[in-house]
């Protein structure tokens, strides 16, 4: 064991480390030039959205393991999310009711979210739609596709009973 770390960050940490040690392996140094491809700049972290590790929220108060309404604020800041129309937050996953409506504001080139039971996603990606989301089992899907980074407001709209995780960044 060389080296080990539990959870999300220090990637450029464990980057260096798996170069370093590639680099013993073939008894030579570490190659510096293979071109490191891994996303720089103010990437949106991945983001949970139950209660427990629910991070950059914004808005209307969290009522936890409850039906409740939910408000979206007048602005949303850069990695923030908001909750919108009625949702129970539970501790991993939040769970659609009628009327619910996401939105997040990110800086990547590429947003996925963890979604799960049967339903639909509506899609706006800066307010222009996009292809509805068929959710028809509990996996990763790709909500946003760009052509580049950038700083991009996400809107989903929720058929009731579908429910979702996380957000990732790519």
């Amino acid at each position: 064991m060389r080296h080990a770390h539990f959870g999300e960050g220090e990637y450029d940490q464990t980057e260096n480390t798996i170069r370093r040690l590639l680099g013993e392996k073939a008894g030579a140094p570490a190659s510096t030039h293979i071109r490191d491809s891994t996303p720089v700049g103010p990437l949106t972290p991945e983001s949970y959205l139950g209660y427990e590790r629910l991070g950059d929220y914004t808005g209307s108060k969290i009522q936890q393991d409850k039906m409740a309404h939910y408000e979206f604020p007048k602005v949303l800041g850069l990695s923030q999310l908001s909750y919108a129309g009625n949702w129970r937050v539970e501790r991993q996953r939040i769970v659609a009711g009628p009327g619910a409506r996401l939105r997040l504001r990110f800086y990547a080139q590429d947003a996925y979210l963890v979604i799960g039971g049967k339903g639909r996603v509506e899609v706006l990606v800066d307010g222009k739609p996009k292809p509805t989301i068929a959710i028809t089992a509990d996996k990763l899907y790709t909500v946003a596709a760009q052509s580049k980074q950038k700083d991009t407001s996400l809107e989903l709209r929720f058929s009731p009973g579908v429910d979702a995780y996380a957000f990732t960044f790519g």
